[in-house]
């Protein structure tokens, strides 16, 4: 999934995910029932998986935005990458604050957000 989102791949990615997400889908029912503690490293690849897909659609925003050539887009019609930048990282502090405070936990996620995020972006979540 991530070599595909890194390499453009939509619809590769998308597959991708959606795999991950069936296969995990009755071990995670089964962890769940045991105990919130047993399945919460699932629920963490739930969430990873999420932001998977909300790093595909914010990138697909950002490439229509500039790389309209030639053709006229009135300012409504323009997709603002930057401003779905901002509201994509502050969903992502919030969920990161709602996590547990776990080094590997927050290490995974920020791993897969540093498809969109610098290492200057990353400075708040990392000592939050």
């Amino acid at each position: 999934g991530i070599l595909h989102i890194h390499r453009r791949e939509w619809n590769c990615a998308a597959e991708a995910i959606d795999d991950a997400r069936r296969a995990m889908d009755s071990r995670f029912t089964t962890l769940l029932s045991e105990s919130y503690k047993r399945a919460y490293p699932s629920m963490v690849t739930a969430q990873t998986l999420a932001e998977m897909e909300e790093i595909i659609t914010y990138r697909k925003l950002e490439e229509r935005s500039c790389c309209r050539l030639g053709g006229f887009q009135h300012a409504a019609n323009r997709a603002d990458a930057g401003e779905a930048r901002k509201r994509l990282l502050d969903v992502w502090r919030k969920r990161l604050a709602g996590c547990r405070l776990d080094v590997e936990v927050h290490s995974s996620i920020l791993a897969v957000r540093s498809l969109v995020l610098g290492p200057a972006d990353a400075v708040d979540d990392v000592l939050t």
